[in-house]
């Protein structure tokens, strides 16, 4: 029977995503997830958005409150959108940068697997990438999360660019 040499898209497997959040969750330490506060810049971030009711008031509050921000624009729907959803429960914020880091191991999972490496090395490489000690800042300093979520958005554009040559498509484009 002839195979189909036709390439295709990476998919994970749920049990690559248990595997990878079950990872997060030692990274995080586990419960002490439940522990973990603000640092002094997050609340300086999140009194400007106190008592805003709406996203538009989060980001006037920010452009008026926090003016550097506007030299980093995609921070403005993140922290509002951030704060629409948690407020200034830290758990909430915690657990949001939390889903970001292992949204960007399974993306980096999925760059090592287009480009050729083993299932049982690329889930290795991201489960140490969940590990890394020095990432503290921006896994557990709810504002320093936009970091990590640059990076998440930078490997999934190198997803989106190998499935693009690989097996073309406008909407990768």
């Amino acid at each position: 029977m002839k195979q189909d040499s036709t390439p295709s898209a990476y998919r994970m497997s749920a049990r690559d995503r248990l595997l990878l959040a079950a990872g997060g969750v030692i990274a995080y330490g586990g419960r002490t997830l439940f522990d973990l506060g603000f640092a002094h810049d997050d609340w300086v971030l999140l009194r400007h958005m106190a008592g805003a009711s709406s996203l538009t008031d989060r980001v006037s509050a920010l452009l008026s409150g926090a003016s550097s921000i506007v030299f980093r624009p995609a921070e403005l729907p993140y922290f509002a959108l951030a704060h629409y959803a948690f407020g200034a429960e830290p758990l909430g914020w915690q657990c949001l940068s939390l889903a970001i880091q292992v949204a960007l191991a399974g993306s980096f999972m999925g760059l090592l697997l287009r480009q050729g490496a083993g299932r049982f090395v690329s889930l290795c490489a991201a489960l140490l990438l969940l590990a890394w000690p020095a990432k503290d800042a921006t896994a557990f300093w709810p504002i320093a999360s936009v970091c990590a979520v640059s990076a998440w958005l930078t490997v999934t554009a190198l997803n989106l660019h190998w499935d693009f040559v690989r097996l073309g498509g406008a909407w990768r484009r």
